[in-house]
C-alpha cells in the first residue's frame, strides 16, 4: 500500500533523501525551493512516498495562498529511488495526490510528472481525474557513470571537433565555487538573454537560486578567459547525486573559439571526478529562439527525456 509521509524534515534530511535517488532534478532542489519562497512567498512541502512502510521516493511541492484561494504546484516530481519505478506507482501516486489536493473552486493544482510521456501514462492520469494540457518538458540526460572515453565517443562529430578546436585555443578556465562571480555572470547572461530574446525568467530568480546553491556548496561557475577578457561562462547547480546545467552565455569571441564546448566538457569531467551520477542539460523544450542552444545540447549525445504533459 502506498502512502504519503509529510513528517517535518530538516535541510540535512532533505539533501540526504535527494542523494537516495539515481537521478534528481533542479525543480525538486532545495536551492530553487528557497528562491521561490524568498521571491514569490511559495511555501515548500516535502513528502516521502512509502510502499508498505518503505520509502521509495520523495516529492517537493509548492503552495501559495491568496486569501481563501490556494495554488499547488508540483514540478518534475515525484523523484523515485529506483532507476525503473514500477508502472503501477504512477497510478497509486496520482490517486494519493488527487485525494490530498482535490481540484475545486478555491484550489487549483499544476503537476508536471517526472515520468516518461506515453499514451498509457496519460490514460492513467486521466483515470484519476487529471486534465492534460499541451505543455510538457523536454531535456537531455548525460550518464556520468559511463567512462570518460565513452562519453567523448558519444559526442556528435561536429561537437567533438569544436571541442578540439576550443581546447587548442588554450583558454584560461577558472572555476568559482563560492559564488563570488555571480553578479558578473548574471550581468553577462542578461545581456545575452536580451540580445537573443530568450523566453526565460528574469535575473532575480536565477541570482537567488545560484546564491542558495553557493551557500550549500552546490554550485560551479566555469569561466573561459581569453587573454584578460572573459568570453563565456556556464553555471552548474548540484542536487543529490545529479547536477543541472542552469545557465550560460558566450560572447562573439567565445563562440568563434568554441569556448562553450570546452566549459561544458570540463564541467562533465569535473562532476565525474566528484562522483556525480548524472547531468541534466537544463531543458530542450522548444521555444522561440531556442533552436541554437537545443542543437548545441543535443551535440553531447545524451539521452533525450520528455515528461508527461502538465496535469491539472
Amino acid at each position: 500500500m502506498m502512502t504519503l509521509d509529510w513528517s517535518p524534515r530538516s535541510i540535512a534530511e532533505w539533501r540526504h533523501m535527494l542523494k537516495a535517488a539515481p537521478r534528481s532534478n533542479w525543480m525538486q532542489s532545495l536551492t530553487l525551493a528557497k528562491a521561490l519562497k524568498d521571491l514569490f512567498k511559495k511555501h515548500s512541502r516535502i513528502g516521502a512516498i512509502r510502499l508498505d512502510g518503505k520509502i521509495i521516493g520523495m516529492l517537493t511541492l509548492q503552495e501559495v495562498a491568496i486569501g481563501p484561494f490556494k495554488m499547488v504546484e508540483l514540478y518534475r516530481g515525484p523523484i523515485w529511488f529506483y532507476e525503473s519505478p514500477e508502472p503501477s506507482w504512477l497510478e497509486e501516486f496520482a490517486k494519493l495526490f488527487a485525494k490530498e489536493y482535490p481540484r475545486g473552486l478555491l484550489q487549483r493544482r499544476r503537476w508536471l510528472p517526472e515520468w516518461p510521456d506515453s499514451e498509457t501514462a496519460r490514460k492513467t492520469l486521466k483515470k484519476q481525474g487529471f486534465k492534460g494540457s499541451k505543455n510538457f518538458y523536454e531535456t537531455i540526460w548525460l550518464d556520468l557513470t559511463r567512462p570518460e572515453d565513452e562519453l567523448r565517443a558519444s559526442l556528435k562529430s561536429n561537437w567533438r571537433g569544436h571541442l578540439n578546436r576550443g581546447t587548442s585555443a588554450e583558454l584560461d578556465i577558472r572555476i568559482d565555487r563560492d559564488g563570488s562571480s555571480i553578479p558578473l555572470f548574471i550581468d553577462y547572461h542578461e545581456q545575452e538573454r536580451s540580445r537573443k530574446k530568450y523566453l526565460t525568467r528574469g535575473a532575480e530568480l536565477l541570482t537567488n537560486e545560484l546564491k542558495n546553491a553557493a551557500t550549500l556548496k552546490e554550485l560551479l561557475i566555469l569561466w573561459a578567459v581569453d587573454g584578460k577578457e572573459p568570453v563565456a561562462a556556464v553555471a552548474i547547480v548540484m542536487h543529490g547525486n545529479s547536477a543541472t546545467y542552469r545557465a550560460g552565455w558566450s560572447l562573439p569571441r567565445g563562440r568563434q573559439i568554441h569556448a562553450h564546448n570546452v566549459l561544458l566538457w570540463d564541467a562533465v569531467t569535473l562532476l565525474k571526478k566528484n562522483h556525480y551520477r548524472a547531468l541534466d542539460l537544463g531543458g530542450t523544450t522548444p521555444t522561440p529562439g531556442s533552436e541554437g542552444y537545443i542543437k548545441f545540447k543535443q551535440g553531447l549525445g545524451g539521452e533525450p527525456f520528455r515528461t508527461l504533459w502538465v496535469a491539472r
